[in-house]
């Protein structure tokens, strides 16, 4: 998830692999992470 995160930093396209953003999507929607990036500030 972590280095997954980084692709939107670094520009790196996730369209061809929807299994990945599938993921990603679920692992940001988990209230523990939220809150772990939100104290980090990497959300709002």
């Amino acid at each position: 998830f972590t280095v997954l995160s980084w692709c939107g930093y670094l520009k790196v396209d996730l369209g061809p692999f929807p299994a990945l953003r599938a993921f990603q999507a679920r692992i940001l929607e988990r209230p523990c992470v939220q809150q772990a990036m939100k104290a980090e500030g990497l959300l709002r």
